[in-house]
């Protein structure tokens, strides 16, 4: 008897350690214990899909409980996983870990990706500019010239096709980042699928040019969630 409440005592603290919430702070560098440069590390918790990334120098920060794994990922290296249930119990866990290039078996095919920052700063120029002409239109002077630009046929086409063009660059612009975060592992879903999810997500023009890479992310995330769970 004594015996069965021990071990059901022992059942009990166990899981109970299991879910501790711990704090991990770390630092994630090449083979050469250099910080990564070019690509961004991301370090997300497995099983809720919550994320964070590495600073210029490869330190991160995060939360988890101590039964979850952590899933590191960046372009050109292999993913790793760090897990902490076998580990000694503790509040917080420094980690170092380097990262291993990608070993390719077959024939290199080069297909150049941007990174994240160059696209970032396409994003900056996006949305309809307003022809010469128009902009030396003054309403107050020029009365008649200004509601022919508005209300004109071939004025409203013109706008209409520039309209479609920025939409259509919005959309690659979107896309080509898409490639970028599921070859980095944040995402698992086919080209095929991306103008059915961007139909999903409809983002604004203008979050695009203010938001910060992690807010893009994180609404990127959640409408990847809210996809999958609709399909």
């Amino acid at each position: 008897m004594r015996y069965s409440l021990f071990l059901f005592l022992f059942f009990v603290v166990s899981l109970a350690l299991d879910a501790q919430t711990i704090q991990v702070d770390g630092r994630i560098k090449s083979p050469q214990g250099t910080p990564i440069t070019g690509s961004q590390v991301y370090i997300v918790n497995k099983t809720n899909g919550r994320f964070t990334i590495a600073d210029a120098f490869g330190r991160f920060s995060i939360q988890l409980e101590k039964n979850e794994d952590l899933f590191v990922s960046c372009s050109g290296f292999q993913r790793e996983v760090i897990s902490f249930k076998d580990s000694v119990m503790k509040l917080n866990y420094q980690v170092v870990l380097k990262l291993s290039p990608l070993a390719y078996t077959l024939k290199p095919v080069y297909i150049p990706r941007r990174p994240v920052e160059d696209i970032r700063k396409e994003m900056q120029t996006l949305g309809v500019v307003k022809s010469p002409a128009a902009k030396l239109i003054n309403p107050i002077e020029n009365p008649i010239s200004f509601l022919y630009y508005v209300f004109s046929k071939r004025e409203r086409q013109k706008r209409e096709i520039m309209e479609l063009e920025n939409q259509d660059r919005t959309r690659k612009l979107l896309k080509e980042l898409l490639r970028l975060y599921v070859e980095e592992g944040l995402f698992f879903l086919p080209d095929q699928q991306f103008d059915a999810y961007l139909d999903r997500c409809p983002i604004q023009e203008n979050f695009l040019k203010t938001a910060t890479d992690y807010e893009l992310v994180a609404l990127l995330k959640g409408c990847y969630l809210q996809f999958e769970e609709g399909r």
